[in-house]
């Protein structure tokens, strides 16, 4: 076993950055196979009525289960890009971090549109 440790051709195929750099970007290796899809999600998140930068979760709307999280720019827009269509939507919620106990904002049944 301390010989295959010692073996340079190992250690050099062991190591995270021996991989080729078109591998780590290709779309085929970082898809979502189960909520991907060429349809995207944009909007706007406020906390009573003043934009900001929010997290947004999106959850699956018939299963309840978290797709994407992002945070909004400092005006408040959001988007999820390569997401499938759905027949039943989606529903997202956005939290503010300050501490507020009215720190909650969400979106219910959000269909997503086509990517352009």
């Amino acid at each position: 076993m301390a010989a295959l440790l010692c073996n340079p051709r190992y250690l050099r195929a062991s190591r995270a950055d021996n991989l080729p750099a078109a591998h780590e970007r290709s779309p085929a290796f970082s898809r979502d196979s189960v909520f991907g899809g060429g349809y995207r999600i944009v909007g706007t998140v406020t906390e009573l009525g003043v934009p900001g930068a929010y997290r947004v979760r999106l959850y699956d709307r018939r299963t309840a289960l978290l797709v994407r999280e992002a945070w909004s720019d400092s005006s408040g827009n959001y988007a999820f890009n390569f997401i499938a269509y759905r027949d039943k939507g989606y529903f997202a919620v956005a939290h503010d971090n300050d501490g507020n106990p009215l720190n909650a904002a969400i979106a219910d049944l959000i269909t997503p549109e086509p990517m352009p």
